[in-house]
């Protein structure tokens, strides 16, 4: 996370707001300054301040003596030195100490290389003739990229404010920014700042990497969506058309059979294969959609891997009349072409990505190349809680609807909240949506990962569950990524394209690393497992996204106590799996059905094209009073 240092500290309320505001460290300026301070001053400021927070004293070209003076009696760490203090004069500062310059063009990058082994930081500043510092102005940003060579910790400052610190971030990635002379006029910037940086990151995880072109495209994002969280009838619209369109809210399921077969705690499943196109998916479309309108744009793209996501995206814009394309992997085309048909019936185009590993990763990058260029009328629907933010946020948001029923309804019913909650995850958002409602309440929550063939052989999509996920900057956003030692990301596998994915939401990698979550993994054969059992038991098709979490259940209900409860989130139904799962089972039925359709299909293809080359010969002129599929069938029937 990147970090937030607030200069020129004058007084105890400036420096008690600061830290209430989150600020990692404070600077006390004792330079000629219009915010210079006493040491007086700074030490009783100084000794107040809780111990997380960094303290820095600023100097300009004042003496060793002096600065060490200072340091015993006010007690700062570290020393920022904005002057023309030599390289030896930092070193005998080391290793707290910063050292500042002054940007103006490439010519002021040259002195860093004398000073690189001498201090712990560096400060850029924006040039200027009159002051060290203080100028209100930024300078080219592109600079202090070229910095990172360097290889020490780049503090951004000049000119930072509420209008350009998201951009400051995606385009620098500094380690932190210092604040001072573009907020002093303001008295509640200083919190929008923090603010802001806070809402774009969960612990280390999170953030908007993106490419300069899409900046004011996400600004215009995260202003409608703040905008109509904090509107009382967005909201109402939201959920009268969950309601009257989307068949909300899904009910919970007492799994009776389940729970007489493995004796333990009562089973409950929520249903989000009853919403509006079976799964959880159309919560999160739907909300994206009214945003949309809220923006006055006419066209909607989205990235899909089992395919739920694209059918409700293509529902949705045929639900509001926008134009739709939909990215996916070419792979996932192939083992999820059912929804790939209803795609293309609801008036989406369906893109096939042939590049890279051709599943949903795959159809992410396209997706995003996209609205780079179409950004002005389309808007990206991101299906899950990943990405640059504001979408973990915004797609949290709208799939919290299912945890907020599953908490009302496991209450109503069993007069007490489950001890474990269960929820599949790929990217995170149904696991996020089901969380969400219990995340203050003592349940455990599991989410769970595909194993695939097993995490030794390495053919698995498990994350956070494995010991070959690592932190990483991918897609516009940091968190846990399965990569090789140069940040490349490798190839995943899972029985369900849902979960197939590089991945996950930085904010389970934050609830992981705080213990909040525990995740698992399960394999392809305990998943099929699962799904069969469920099948046979309830009579419920479940999608095979959604038996990762069944098939962890089913290991764990037998030790817990009767008395209790569990629940577990069915994101999805299984229809859209017939293939895979009959591949899988090896369904001889199946086979021999799917081989006749084929042959049944090739037949009319060829009579068809027999058919066109005898309309189109001059030789075989049409009979009179015979239609064109009249004249196909009897052709058919020709040829047998």
């Amino acid at each position: 996370m990147v970090k937030v240092k607030f200069c020129g500290i004058t007084n105890d309320r400036d420096a008690m707001t600061a830290v209430k505001l989150g600020v990692d460290a404070l600077g006390f300026i004792f330079a000629p300054s219009p915010r210079q301070i006493t040491p007086e001053q700074a030490g009783r400021i100084i000794h107040s301040l809780p111990p997380f927070v960094q303290t820095v004293g600023v100097f300009v070209n004042e003496d060793l003596d002096t600065i060490r003076e200072l340091m015993g009696f006010c007690g700062f760490q570290w020393v920022q030195l904005h002057g023309d203090e030599p390289p030896q004069r930092c070193r005998e500062l080391m290793p707290h100490v910063i050292k500042a310059f002054q940007i103006k063009d490439e010519s002021s990058l040259s002195s860093i290389e004398d000073y690189r082994e001498y201090v712990g930081s560096i400060l850029l500043d924006t040039y200027s003739k009159e002051k060290r510092g203080g100028t209100k102005k930024t300078f080219d940003w592109n600079l202090a990229l070229r910095c990172k060579k360097y290889g020490k910790p780049i503090i951004l400052s000049g000119g930072l404010g509420p209008s350009n610190v998201e951009k400051a971030i995606s385009k620098v990635e500094p380690y932190a920014l210092d604040i001072n002379s573009g907020i002093e006029d303001g008295k509640g910037e200083r919190r929008e700042i923090q603010e802001m940086i806070d809402r774009q990151y969960y612990g280390q995880f999170g953030g908007a990497y993106i490419p300069e072109i899409l900046v004011a495209t996400f600004g215009q994002l995260v202003k409608a969506f703040e905008e109509a969280k904090n509107d009382p009838k967005f909201w109402q619209a939201y959920m009268d058309i969950m309601s009257t369109y989307s068949c909300r809210p899904t009910p919970i399921t007492f799994a009776d059979n389940l729970t007489r077969h493995f004796g333990g705690p009562r089973i409950y499943i929520k249903r989000e294969d009853l919403n509006h196109t079976g799964a959880h998916k159309a919560n999160n479309v739907m909300g994206q959609g009214l945003l949309v309108k809220r923006m006055g744009k006419t066209r909607v793209i989205a990235e899909t891997g089992a395919g739920q996501h694209g059918v409700a995206t293509a529902t949705m814009a045929a639900k509001f009349g926008f134009r739709c394309t939909i990215y996916m992997g070419e792979v996932d085309v192939e083992r999820q072409r059912p929804n790939v048909f209803w795609m293309e019936r609801l008036g989406a185009e369906v893109v096939p990505v042939r590049e890279g590993t051709r599943i949903l990763k795959d159809a992410i990058n396209e997706a995003f190349r996209d609205w780079a260029t179409n950004m002005d009328h389309t808007h990206y629907v991101l299906g899950t809680a990943c990405g640059p933010h504001p979408f973990p946020e915004m797609v949290t948001y709208f799939q919290s609807i299912i945890g907020k029923e599953a908490r009302d309804q496991i209450l109503e019913r069993e007069g007490q909240l489950p001890s474990r909650v269960y929820a599949c995850v790929g990217g995170g958002s149904n696991a996020m949506g089901i969380f969400s409602g219990f995340l203050e309440d003592p349940v455990q929550l599991v989410g769970v990962e595909a194993g695939g063939e097993g995490l030794e052989t390495g053919r698995h999509a498990a994350r956070l569950a494995s010991r070959d996920g690592t932190v990483g900057v991918a897609q516009g956003y940091k968190s846990f990524f399965l990569q090789d030692a140069d940040g490349q990301m490798k190839e995943t596998h899972s029985v369900a394209a849902g979960l197939d994915y590089v991945g996950v939401s930085p904010i389970l990698a934050s609830l992981r690393e705080a213990g909040r979550v525990r995740f698992e993994a399960i394999t392809d054969p305990e998943v099929l497992g699962a799904m069969s059992l469920t099948l046979k038991l309830e009579g419920l098709v479940t999608a095979l996204e959604s038996a990762h979490a069944f098939a962890q259940a089913f290991k764990e209900v037998s030790d817990l106590p009767e008395e209790e409860a569990v629940l577990i989130n069915m994101s999805g139904r299984g229809d859209k799996d017939i293939f895979t799962i009959a591949d899988a089972l090896e369904d001889q039925a199946w086979r021999a059905f799917i081989i006749k359709k084929a042959e049944e299909y090739r037949a009319v293809i060829l009579c068809s094209r027999t058919v066109e080359r005898k309309s189109n010969s001059a030789d075989d002129p049409h009979r009179p009073g015979v239609s064109f599929i009249e004249r196909l069938l009897q052709d058919c029937r020709d040829h047998g």
